[in-house]
C-alpha cells in the first residue's frame, strides 16, 4: 500500500472511531489499536528496504558493522517505545506512557554506550 493509501487509511479510522465513540464508548480504543497495528505491519513490511540501503551505506562508507547495528536497535527502540506509550495514553493511562517513555530512554542510553565508550577511547588517543 502506498503513503497516500496509509494516510487515507489512517484519517478514516480516526473518523470512524470518533463516530462509534459517540454511539458505544469503549470500541473507538479497539479500532484506534487495531489501525494502529494494522499500519505498523505496513512499516515492518518495509523494513527490509530500509536495513538493505543501510548496508549498502555501510559498505560505502566502511564503518564498523557493530555501528550499524546499534544505529538500527536506537530506531527500534524509539519506535517501539513510542508506539506503547501512544497506545496507552490513547487508552487514557498516561502515567503509564510516561513510563515506557523513561524505560526507552534508558534504553536508548544502554544500547549506545558501545559508541560513547568508542568515542572516549578515540579522544583519549589523540590527546595521547
Amino acid at each position: 500500500m502506498s503513503l497516500v493509501g496509509i494516510m487515507i487509511f489512517a484519517v478514516v479510522a480516526s473518523i470512524l472511531a470518533g463516530q462509534i465513540k459517540g454511539v458505544k464508548s469503549g470500541f473507538d480504543t479497539y479500532i484506534a489499536v487495531a489501525s494502529c497495528l494494522v499500519i505498523l505491519g505496513f512499516i515492518l513490511s518495509r523494513l527490509s528496504a530500509v536495513v538493505s540501503v543501510i548496508e549498502r551505506l555501510q559498505s560505502y562508507i566502511g564503518i564498523d558493522a557493530g555501528y550499524m547495528e546499534i544505529l538500527l536497535k536506537i530506531v527500534g527502540i524509539s519506535y517501539i517505545t513510542q508506539f506503547s506509550a501512544d497506545m496507552c495514553r490513547e487508552c487514557g493511562y498516561n502515567a503509564i506512557g510516561s513510563q515506557i517513555q523513561i524505560f526507552g530512554k534508558i534504553s536508548v542510553m544502554l544500547v549506545s554506550m558501545p559508541v560513547v565508550l568508542a568515542l572516549i577511547e578515540t579522544i583519549e588517543y589523540m590527546l595521547s
